[in-house]
């Protein structure tokens, strides 16, 4: 029998029968360091399921967050936030660039859009 590293109780069991400690302390390996950092993000439920949903059946995916299945999907922020963060760890160690928007004079006249109540803003 042990004693509970928390309150010193004897531990009968796989908990401490007093403050519900475990009676079993996991090691700290990748696996728990992985899963750990799932629990934080909570992608248990598959981000790059998700991912690849959104990029097929982007509809299907909100409607039925949004009217049917909440607990199954990667809550929209969270997602965001990590979908961000993988794309701008991979945009800065390939390399990579990329441009948001580009829209200039010439095209703007071609579809008689008028943009110049913006140059108050500035």
């Amino acid at each position: 029998m042990n004693n509970c590293r928390k309150c010193d109780t004897k531990i009968l069991e796989n908990y401490c029968s007093n403050c519900g400690q475990s009676a079993i302390v996991k090691k700290l390996d990748f696996h728990y360091i992985s899963h750990e950092i799932q629990h934080l993000f909570h992608l248990e439920k598959g981000f790059f399921l998700i991912t690849k949903e959104l990029l097929i059946r982007p509809g299907k995916v909100v409607r039925e967050y949004i009217l049917e299945d909440r607990v199954k999907q990667v809550k929209p922020v969270i997602f965001l936030i990590f979908a961000s963060l993988i794309f701008t760890i991979v945009v800065h160690y390939f390399h990579l660039s990329y441009q948001y928007l580009s829209i200039n004079d010439m095209q703007l006249k071609e579809k008689n859009i008028d943009l110049t109540f913006v140059d108050n803003w500035l």
